[in-house]
């Protein structure tokens, strides 16, 4: 399968095929791989062009574009982030939670904190569901053998 590449640590939003759903994730080093989880055991995955792959800009373009639109809406977007680099959540998470802030124009702490986490949190059961699927696949290989 053919792979995107983008630069490294770019955000890009990308389809997770097991969970039925798009997900912020940061490009490697290598620009056409990503990861959507911040764990050390967190495999990168490769950036098939079949899922779909966007950058998505930044928190410094997402602000910057506010303060273009909205004077009052990039005040609040900044007090955002600041609030978020305080509450001592991974870059994912803060990136997640500061997308969501950005696309809905709501930017109230609270809300915006859980969305990070309800959208990590949907990362993390799709990446258990394919634990499970390959640890099923290899007992049943090894049934076989």
């Amino acid at each position: 399968m053919k792979t995107a590449h983008f630069e490294p640590d770019t955000l890009i939003e990308i389809d997770d095929t097991l969970g039925g759903f798009r997900k912020l994730a940061s490009v490697t080093d290598s620009g056409d791989g990503y990861i959507d989880l911040i764990d050390e055991d967190a495999p990168a995955f490769p950036t098939y062009e079949a899922l779909s792959p966007v950058a998505i800009g930044n928190s410094l373009s997402w602000g910057l574009e506010l303060i273009d639109q909205d004077a009052d809406q990039a005040r609040e977007f900044i007090a955002l982030q600041r609030r978020l680099m305080a509450a001592g959540i991974d870059s994912l998470t803060y990136n997640r939670a500061l997308f969501w802030a950005y696309q809905t124009r709501a930017f109230g702490f609270a809300e915006a904190l859980r969305a990070g986490r309800e959208a990590t949190d949907q990362v993390q059961q799709s990446r258990l569901q394919m634990d499970r699927l390959i640890r099923r696949g290899r007992a049943a290989h090894l049934r076989l053998v």
